[in-house]
């Protein structure tokens, strides 16, 4: 968690078109155990990718965050698999085109784990 104290005069601030670049702040480590929430001092994490560009196009899964339909690109022939946070698989498909729409209006809010082609991506429903 990259934690900021706020102030009037907006001294703090992290730059959310690219993620990278902030002023102030303070990186954190936060989890929960049995209920209670516990902070530890943390280093910032290493966010890059480590993908080609070209590796990246291969497998699309938008919007994130999905509203009500979660819009599947450029994987025909691949099989694709939702699970919920728990690892329950929510759904699976092999794609019979180069794009296919999920309706997720169902689907409860939380994060969901996106796979297909050896890749994951990390979703969220709102």
């Amino acid at each position: 968690v990259l934690k900021f104290e706020a102030d009037n005069e907006g001294n703090y601030w992290v730059d959310l078109t690219d993620w990278t670049n902030q002023n102030g702040g303070s990186w954190e480590h936060w989890w929960v155990d049995e209920g209670s929430l516990n902070e530890s001092p943390g280093l910032e994490p290493d966010c890059s990718l480590g993908m080609e560009e070209s590796l990246l196009n291969q497998s699309l899964f938008y919007p994130n965050p999905i509203i009500e339909t979660l819009n599947v690109q450029g994987l025909a022939g691949s099989l694709v698999e939702v699970r919920d946070a728990f690892g329950r698989l929510i759904f699976v498909s092999t794609m019979a085109s180069e794009s296919i729409k999920i309706d997720t209006s169902d689907w409860p809010a939380g994060l969901y784990i996106a796979k297909a082609n050896g890749k994951a991506q990390i979703l969220v429903k709102e």
